[in-house]
């Protein structure tokens, strides 16, 4: 053997000791099939051995991607894999079928794994990328079929890399998972195992081919460059993830009025910093260049509703026409829009869009990240840095505009602005124009060189809102060409005071006026600011609407704002009331029922403030028409203290209660959960966020929220809803004392165990806290008091089942020692105890929950503890201490 022959031996030798063990070298690769397919139940095996076609594989991929662009992103990425895989599959057919028996060896897998992936979105996207590293290192080889027939070394280097294919699919089919993984995410070792497999694999492939003496014309290989390029491009752009900026863009310039946003453009602010830009770029001037600070950063300042989102949009279009411009319009209530990673990965994509030759240079940071979504900010801002440079550097440098709407929905805009601002080139080839509703401080506190031009949204667009109001009131037939058309158009043009969402939805007010008179009367006693405007249409919708019609309004507004009720991460990437979620919440208010034509009737009690939205024919989902509403509807409890708020919003004073009705009769009355909890019961290892998870975890969260209401959110509520509020915690209070509750703590057990997820411990400390301190205060209502009691019993023997029937004890401090014994009768009154324990030793056996890696929680769950008797939360060093000198409850 030479020398080289033995150094590439030895280098193989290195490598393999890192990988999964190999088959014998003879018959290479048929026994892993075995192996791998021993490994799942007779389900899986079943459904990874049918017949699967492209189609089916991505269906589930293609359902989703109804409801949300991130999977549309991901269908896009997968399609130009198709053929590559084909040509992979039909070269592995023969083989695959007869040794494992699977039909389809590609798409059957990958069908299980991708559809159990939809399920978590990051654990998808992860799935993709090891799915592409796969296609790349087969798709040049066009003839890949003879070389698997006629090489054994091609043979056995591809049959290594479907083994891989195969072993990623089955661990995957192992770890169904929720949304709820998101706080866990246990997949991620497994998938570097995986990848780095693949990684060696495909370099094999590689080898093997270059052994076989595979040889290309010209011609063929610069078909196969090109088309590699392009799907570089698409591995940088599923990679970095842009936002869908593009449907905001376009909304937000439909609503645009012609010229109302000239203003800017002769504003003294906006001139200095547009200028400066053609001035220094166009001489071309050796002068040092000027800060960031200087003259590079516009801000312009707006009220809440004074039309910024839409001069944003206006700005992007106009100052298109002189150069290249990137956008980002921020979002709070959207988890993909709301963190300046976020926006610097989407312009970063816009970039790369209009010069894909960079694609080249930042394919190395891509494939040295190791990670499936460009989540580190110092790496995105270093990259659009790179870019930015190299663009600024050309002799014929076009100018760059990056535009930043809702500065202030940005989380952690005080932290990470430095890194974004800090990639911008200080030529002044690149400007940037920020849009908040205050000054941002943070500006000149991390970056000490900087003073941006401000520019504020004044009154002075009166003149705009005035036309506006003018086009609006023409189209009114009743009043158009009147005195009273005048009048209308006058006011709205007065009040408003430069804010145009106060004019747009006073004038859809007066747009649905049934008569003169109703329009004269609201002229009489117009809103002074949004907050009474809100006031008046809810008085005025309630107005019009029959004792039934507010019912359904009233648990409308009491649902529709769902991150006020939901986890962060279990929030939709919206905060939108989803169609399923509405579809309950209608039927619980109908008395079980669905009413007719849900999205109408919704758009019908909810306009103006709410909008449908209809993302295909057949699903629909709700959302308010601005976020100041979802700021107004939190505020009810202080409107409550101003005076009487509206009747529709009321009962948000506590919301929690009303909430815990829709609950309670979607855990014991309502169909939809019985068959979930079959589902589960059946089946353990399909656990799955199906139709009906859509709606569990909000009832489960509005349950929860319920169960932790204080004695002292009654005291202000008015007698008739007081009396309501009683009868729903008498409705609580037989829920919790009755195998009423068995169905819920079946599913919470089930789902719970299933993830391993010591959250519902922390849930049931936080409620069990609040009941202690309530007991010590029993001056509240007998109703309450009963409720109270009902509520502490409840959840100390909750709390008792599962330290009994999990290993989750370290969540109460070791000092804890051993849990007592809770085998003995039920409550006094009837609450099944020994079912629920029954109930949750059955799922802890068959979870194992006692097992090595179930036992093994994460680092920073392990890392708390929380004291038995005061339910103190602190970390585990500091328990002793603490129990010696501090707890309250010892003392």
């Amino acid at each position: 053997m030479s020398s080289k022959s033995s150094l590439l031996f030895k280098r193989r030798s290195q490598n393999s000791s890192r990988l999964p063990a190999q088959p014998p070298s003879t018959d290479p690769w048929e026994h892993a099939l075995a192996l791998y397919m021993k490994d799942l139940d007779p389900l899986k095996q079943q459904k990874f051995q049918a017949p699967t076609t492209v189609d089916e594989c991505l269906e589930a991929i293609v359902l989703n991607g109804q409801k949300r662009r991130s999977f549309t992103r991901i269908l896009e990425f997968l399609r130009p894999l198709i053929d590559p895989l084909k040509r992979f599959e039909s070269a592995i057919d023969v083989v695959v079928q007869v040794n494992a028996g699977i039909a389809s060896p590609i798409w059957g897998p990958l069908r299980v794994a991708l559809t159990i992936a939809t399920q978590h979105l990051v654990t998808l996207e992860t799935l993709v990328i090891i799915v592409d590293k796969i296609a790349h290192s087969v798709q040049r080889y066009e003839n890949l079929k003879t070389l698997f027939a006629e090489h054994d070394g091609v043979r056995d280097a591809v049959g290594r890399l479907y083994c891989e294919l195969l072993r990623l699919c089955a661990c995957i089919s192992k770890y169904e998972t929720s949304r709820i993984r998101y706080i866990l995410n246990p997949f991620g070792k497994e998938f570097d195992a995986v990848s780095t497999a693949i990684d060696q694999r495909a370099l094999d492939v590689e080898r093997a081919a270059q052994a076989a003496h595979f040889e290309e014309s010209k011609v063929a290989r610069e078909i196969l460059l090109a088309e590699t390029q392009e799907q570089d491009a698409r591995r940088l752009r599923c990679w970095l993830g842009p936002a869908c900026v593009e449907d905001d863009l376009q909304r937000r310039g439909l609503e645009y009025l012609q010229g109302s946003g000239d203003w800017i453009l002769q504003a003294e602010g906006f001139k200095k910093w547009y200028s400066s830009t053609i001035s220094h770029v166009s001489t071309g001037t050796n002068c040092s260049p000027p800060s960031i600070a200087s003259e590079s950063i516009l801000q312009v300042i707006g009220r809440p509703g004074s039309g910024k989102s839409i001069l944003a949009a206006y700005l992007v279009n106009h100052l298109s026409q002189s150069g290249r411009v990137g956008y980002f319009f921020f979002d709070k209530q959207d988890s993909e829009r709301n963190m300046m990673i976020h926006a610097a990965r989407t312009i970063l994509a816009q970039l790369l869009n209009f010069y894909p030759e960079f694609t080249d240079m930042l394919m190395p940071v891509y494939k040295q990240s190791g990670r499936v979504v460009a989540d580190s900010l110092t790496e995105v801002t270093k990259m659009l840095k790179q870019v930015l440079d190299q663009l600024s550097s050309r002799p014929d440098a076009q100018f760059h505009y990056i535009v930043l709407d809702g500065i202030d929905e940005c989380e952690d805009w005080q932290a990470s602005n430095s890194h974004f601002l800090g990639s911008l080139p200080k030529n002044g080839s690149v400007k940037i124009v920020l849009f908040s509703r205050v000054a941002l401080a943070s500006l000149s506190s991390n970056v000490p060189s900087m003073d941006p031009l401000i520019v504020t949204m004044e009154s002075n667009q009166n003149v705009d809102i005035r036309a506006y109001a003018e086009a609006r009131v023409q189209r009114m037939v009743h009043i158009a060409d009147t005195n009273l058309g005048l009048q209308v158009v006058s006011r709205t043009a007065e009040q408003a005071d430069g804010l145009w969402l106060y004019a747009r939805l006073l004038l859809d007010e007066i747009a649905r006026a049934p008569s003169r008179e109703v329009v004269e009367s609201s002229l009489d006693s117009l809103p002074s600011d949004l907050e009474e405007l809100y006031n008046h249409i809810m008085c005025a919708n309630e107005a019009k609407m029959t004792d039934a019609e507010k019912v359904f309004a009233r648990y409308l507004f009491l649902c529709a704002d769902i991150s006020n009720y939901m986890p962060d991460f279990l929030a939709q990437t919206t905060d939108s009331l989803q169609q399923g979620m509405l579809d309950l919440v209608f039927r619980f208010a109908n008395g079980g029922n669905m009413p007719f034509d849900v999205p109408k009737l919704a758009e019908r009690l909810g306009a103006p403030l709410i909008e449908v939205l209809r993302p295909t024919e057949h699903t629909y989902e709700l959302r308010f028409v601005h976020l100041s509403i979802y700021q107004y509807l939190a505020d009810s409890t202080g409107l409550a203290k101003k005076g009487e708020p509206p009747e529709l919003i009321q009962t948000r004073q506590v919301r929690g209660l009303y909430r815990g009705a829709v609950a309670v009769w979607y855990f014991t009355k309502c169909l939809d959960s019985e068959l979930h909890l079959h589902a589960l019961q059946s089946n353990r290892s399909e656990l799955s966020l199906d139709q009906w998870s859509e709606c569990y975890f909000p009832m489960a969260y509005c349950l929860w929220d319920a169960l932790k209401i204080r004695g002292c959110h009654l005291q202000r509520l008015s007698e008739p809803l007081l009396d309501e509020a009683q009868n729903i915690l008498d409705t609580l209070t037989a829920f919790l004392c009755t195998k009423s509750c068995l169905r819920w703590f079946e599913l919470s057990t089930i789902i719970n165990y299933a993830g391993n997820f010591p959250q519902l411990l922390e849930r049931i400390f936080e409620a069990l806290e609040i009941a202690q301190f309530e007991q010590e205060n029993s001056w509240i209502s007998s109703t309450f008091n009963r409720f109270n009691r009902a509520r502490l019993t409840f959840l100390s023997e909750w709390q008792l089942i599962m330290l009994q029937t999990t290993p989750w004890k370290i969540h109460v401090g070791e000092s804890t020692g051993p849990v007592q014994d809770i085998r003995r009768p039920g409550f006094d009154d009837g609450v099944p105890v020994q079912i629920m324990l029954h109930i949750a030793e059955k799922w802890s056996a068959n979870f194992m929950m006692f097992s090595t890696a179930r036992m093994s929680l994460d680092g920073n769950s392990a890392a708390r503890a929380r004291c038995p008797r005061c339910l103190a939360l602190m970390g585990q060093k500091d328990m002793k201490k603490h129990w010696m000198m501090g707890c309250r409850r010892r003392r």
